[in-house]
Parts: structure tokens; sequence; C-alpha cells
């Protein structure tokens, strides 16, 4: 039981800051959505994730009622898919406007579920072929988009200095309430460390 209690305090703890998934500090923050007042946010979600599953939600819900769309215009899906995947590009990516970036995402979303409606319901192999394509995309990309966070810092003020940068003190306060609860929940389980 004490190491449910454990992983739960964990876990409440952590989700405010996890789903942001990027720093929270000026210069990154645009990247995600706040919940709660500025001065005292309850939590961050990423928000390049928010308009993608909004657009895989919208499209399930588009494609499943009205299957006969994707047979229609699936050449539309497919150029819209094509201009979305290379304007998504890390290297081009990075210099959109923010409102540019939500519309790709959102128009991600509808592509991905346009692929699994169309693998269910019109055919199966061209919809694995471009799920496959999908992947391998993200794949590239995200190799790219791996060299470009090491380097995100760079040129901050607040690289060299030796605290908590600011964006991550949200994080780190999480955790450090996190971990005071912890100890004490430890403490009154009567655990032992080597048990």
């Amino acid at each position: 039981m004490y190491r449910l209690k454990q992983k739960w305090l964990w876990f409440s703890h952590s989700f405010k800051f996890r789903w942001a998934h990027t720093p929270l500090c000026n210069r990154f923050v645009k990247g995600a959505f706040r919940i709660g007042s500025k001065s005292d946010p309850f939590m961050f979600v990423c928000r390049s994730c928010t308009w993608a599953y909004l657009g895989i939600a919208v499209g399930l819900v588009f494609f499943l009622s009205d299957r006969g769309v994707l047979e229609e215009f699936w050449y539309f899906f497919v150029l819209s898919g094509s201009l979305t995947l290379v304007m998504s590009h890390p290297s081009i990516y990075s210099r959109w406007y923010r409102s540019v970036k939500d519309f790709l995402r959102f128009n991600l979303g509808l592509i991905i579920s346009a692929v699994v409606v169309s693998t269910v319901t019109v055919n199966f192999l061209l919809g694995v072929g471009f799920g496959v394509g999908l992947y391998a995309l993200r794949f590239i990309y995200s190799k790219r988009r791996n060299v470009m966070k090491s380097q995100a810092c760079n040129g901050c003020e607040e690289l060299p200095l030796e605290k908590i940068c600011s964006g991550f003190t949200f994080s780190a306060k999480q955790i450090r309430s996190y971990e005071d609860q912890a100890t004490q929940l430890y403490i009154s389980s009567g655990q032992s460390p080597f048990s």
C-alpha cells in the first residue's frame, strides 16, 4: 500500500508540469497553455499536443460520421498532409508564428485521424503505408529536434548561473513539495529503506 500511495503522491505533483513538454521561462512558455492564474498556476499543458489531440478528436468524429469524404477528397488529404509534414520540419517549424504552429498541429491531428479511419474503413494497406510513413518522418524529425533542443538555451543569461533557471522553477517547486510529503509518508509508514 505504501508504494501505491507514493506513486499517487508523485503523480499528484508531477502532472502539473509533466505535460508542458517545454521549459516555462519567458522564451518558451508560449508553447504551453497555463491552467490557473498567472501568479499561481495550477498546471501547464503542451500547446502543440493539445491542438494535435483536438484535431484527432474532431477528425475522428467528422470522418466516422461521413466516411465518403475520405474516398471523394483523398487528394486533398494527401496534399494537406504533405504540406503539413513539410512545414513541420523542425528547422522550418521553429520559424512560424505561434498561430501557424497551432494550425499545423491541428491539421496534423486531422491527418492522423484520416489515416486511422481510412485504414479501418477504406483501404487497410494504404492506411498502414501512410502510418508507417508518418512514423518514419517522426523518427527523422525527432533527430533534428533533439539537436535543436540541446542548443535551445544557448545565449540565455540564466544558463551560466548556479541555480535553477526560471524555466524549471515551477517544476522544482512541485518536486520539492513531493519530496516533503513523500518523506512524511515514508516516516509515517515505518518502512525501512533496506526492505
